[in-house]
């Protein structure tokens, strides 16, 4: 268990970084967009209609929610101030309420027949107790559907690393949880449990693109570990990188997540 002021860190830092980059996520949020569209198409626009957004970021995610359940109420929460600002600007309506607070602690009177979740769950310290605490606001019936990163994420950049230093660097990614682990949880609160896998790959230009996208989508979380490279250590990663992958090709390791209130 991570102790309560290595959770205040964490939490504290990435709330950071993507209050830091706020007005840059959407121009550089294409995998995170595709996402969120695969994870909409598993939903049955007939049967929500009071729904949960957790970590809301932008509102990219929350604007197919709105046009697939015109009728319903969604309320969107996010740690960043900045972020949400960007998603209000985006959706007036009086039936979205956004609200700014730590998706692990906040409590609700209210309760839900969606609670769902764009790529945003890999971030929580402790994924078990907060399922624990989603799954008490859930109504009869309801639904908890999430999209969350993988341990296989940029897992090219990780190698690349390891080739330049000649041992381990950890990246943020080697933390998120496997699927076993996801199932494992989600067992243990809610029924009909589905975890399925898919990988997403895009290519970009160079490898200070690829470090200005992880920073500017929040992907980064709490960076590399111990290392900050420099200009003549990023020349010499590209190389490594393309002499192993042939491009500077990251692989978004994604899990599809669904499962139903225990009746």
């Amino acid at each position: 268990m991570t102790s309560k002021n290595a959770y205040m860190n964490n939490t504290d830092t990435i709330k950071r970084n993507f209050s830091r980059y706020a007005g840059h996520y959407d121009a550089y949020a294409d995998v995170q967009r595709n996402v969120a569209e695969n994870l909409i198409s598993l939903l049955d626009a007939s049967r929500f209609h009071k729904i949960l957004d957790i970590g809301c970021g932008t509102g990219n995610y929350t604007q197919l929610l709105q046009h697939k359940f015109p009728t319903a109420h969604i309320t969107a929460v996010d740690i960043s101030q900045k972020m949400v600002s960007v998603a209000k600007s985006k959706m007036p309506s009086d039936r979205l309420t956004f609200t700014v607070a730590d998706a692990q602690k906040i409590t609700f009177a209210e309760s839900f027949d969606l609670i769902t979740s764009n790529a945003c769950f890999h971030w929580f310290d402790d994924l078990d107790c907060t399922l624990d605490r989603y799954e008490n606001i859930l109504r009869p019936d309801g639904s908890i559907l999430f999209s969350v990163f993988g341990p296989k994420t940029f897992y090219q950049l990780s190698e690349s690393l390891r080739s330049s230093y000649g041992k381990d660097i950890p990246i943020s990614a080697n933390s998120f949880l496997n699927a076993d682990r996801i199932e494992e949880i989600l067992e243990k609160y809610f029924d009909r449990v589905c975890v399925r896998q898919q990988f997403f790959e895009k290519t970009y230009p160079s490898l200070p693109h690829l470090l200005k996208t992880i920073k500017y989508t929040g992907t980064r979380g709490l960076g590399i570990s111990g290392v900050r490279p420099g200009k003549q250590r990023i020349i010499e990663l590209e190389k490594l990188y393309k002499e192993k992958f042939g491009a500077v090709t990251a692989t978004y390791h994604i899990f599809f997540c669904r499962a139903e209130k225990r009746n």
